[in-house]
């Protein structure tokens, strides 16, 4: 048994990461228009820009697969890789038990938001999530909390549930 679970950015998601695309040109760009003659920072600029967006890029969660054995959170460079019986629990979450959340390390919003998090009513948590609803806070035995954000949480919720 091998189940994919796609995943997609919400609209924030999607405006910050355009948003943020933008600006990085802009910035590394603009100045090359006013100061022309004086101004050489503008590559070293965007290759700063790029390497942030790149990286981000390639730590943020694709896809989530179930086999037997693993859950496995596909990032186009280093997948997370959990093993089920480590799972003790999965369940829903509001959005609204996530809003207030402050990123201790990560990604908030641009490709999504990944990486360490915190709020009072979870205490830290490790996000892989690409948006703020559809949210699924899983649990390991060792107390880790992870979220994240499958298209279709009610079945993955099924798919992971149903393997123990």
């Amino acid at each position: 048994m091998k189940s994919v679970f796609d995943t997609s950015l919400d609209r924030t998601a999607q405006f910050l990461t355009v948003g943020i695309a933008l600006l990085f040109i802009g910035i590394a760009v603009a100045p090359l228009f006013y100061a022309a003659d004086n101004y050489s920072g503008s590559g070293l600029l965007l290759i700063i820009f790029a390497f942030i967006y790149g990286i981000s890029f390639l730590y943020s969660p694709r896809s989530y697969e179930l086999n037997e054995t693993h859950f496995i959170v596909k990032r186009p460079i280093g997948n997370v890789v959990i093993n089920r019986r480590e799972i003790k629990s999965a369940l829903k979450t509001e959005k609204s038990k996530l809003s207030w959340s402050v990123r201790t390390f990560g990604v908030g919003g641009l490709f999504g938001y990944f990486g360490k998090f915190w709020n009072s009513e979870f205490g830290h948590m490790t996000w892989y999530a690409t948006r703020m609803d559809r949210a699924i806070l899983i649990v390991t035995n060792a107390g880790k909390k992870i979220v994240v954000t499958p298209n279709e949480p009610d079945q993955f919720l099924s798919a992971i549930n149903g393997g123990k």
